[in-house]
């Protein structure tokens, strides 16, 4: 028994110990530009505002309206080349 409880206990531990921010639709973008310093904003309009942050290789955007998170996604690739863009 004891030989299960360390090892669980020290797994609960390390698990409890890294905060992963956490990204959910519905949350403010104030809480989401808090917890996420590296994404930029890169679109800003009367209907939306999107930020983007890298993800792997590519780039995950995050849609918001109304100061509340509404969509999450990898955007789409320009025919042709490589860069990739919000959904529209």
């Amino acid at each position: 028994m004891k030989k299960i409880l360390l090892p669980l206990l020290l797994f609960v531990a390390v698990f409890v110990g890294c905060k992963i921010p956490q990204v959910v639709v519905g949350m403010t973008e104030q809480q989401f530009t808090k917890e996420h310093q590296y994404a930029q904003m890169v679109e800003t309009s009367e209907y939306r505002t999107v930020y983007k942050e890298p993800y792997y290789e590519k780039y995950r955007y995050y849609y918001f309206r109304e100061g509340k998170l509404y969509l999450m996604d990898e955007g789409h690739t320009v025919r042709g080349t490589k860069e990739q863009e919000p959904s529209r």
